[in-house]
């Protein structure tokens, strides 16, 4: 049922023209640099986009502008897990590392320990109406996100195509307080709006 979901997921978003990614990631962009949770938030960690992604360069780069303190994800050695690592410029801090998504350049760089960040930004191949996400299949963020400090906030990123009606959540898997797509954001429990 996941594998299915994922591909599903997957599909829908990879069908999208490249100038369809950059237009709803502007528009979610504008969704996300609106809430709260970023307004509020002094340090943000987000993950760095690939192939189809909704895009992050207008989010980071904005963050950083306002001066907040900003923490990409460097994947560890052998692709076992990620850990935050703070970058200060888009462009000069980051260049192609694992499977060809943006790094970290100094990958001995400054590691921040994930219970100092306000919010968790996050991918995913499929969301639902409940906050359940689904990643790439490795398990890595569902590993990572619980290191976080209770009251951070986990947003995930995703184009409408990629809501599913319903994805069967397990214990270890993290669940978004928020989803916000080109549309509309998903907020558990409560109306979307």
């Amino acid at each position: 049922m996941k594998a299915e979901l994922r591909r599903r997921g997957r599909s829908a978003r990879e069908a999208l023209s490249r100038e369809e990614v950059r237009e709803k990631s502007r528009r979610i962009a504008r969704r996300f640099l609106a809430r709260p949770e970023y307004r509020t938030a002094a340090s943000v960690f987000c993950y760095l986009d690939h192939g189809h992604e909704v895009e992050t360069s207008e989010i980071i780069a904005a963050a950083l502008r306002e001066g907040k303190r900003v923490a990409v994800p460097l994947v560890e050695t052998g692709g076992e897990g990620i850990r935050a690592v703070a970058i200060r410029d888009l462009e000069k801090d980051l260049a192609p590392g694992f499977r060809g998504i943006r790094e970290p350049v100094d990958r001995s760089g400054t590691g921040v320990d994930p219970r100092e960040l306000d919010l968790a930004v996050v991918p995913g191949t499929a969301f639902d109406l409940s906050g359940n996400r689904l990643g790439r299949g490795g398990g890595h963020y569902d590993k990572f996100l619980p290191r976080f400090r209770d009251g951070a906030a986990r947003i995930g990123l995703a184009f409408e195509c990629q809501i599913m009606e319903r994805i069967v959540g397990e214990t270890h898997d993290v669940k978004m307080d928020a989803v916000i797509t080109e549309d509309r954001v998903v907020v558990p429990g409560e109306s979307c709006f």
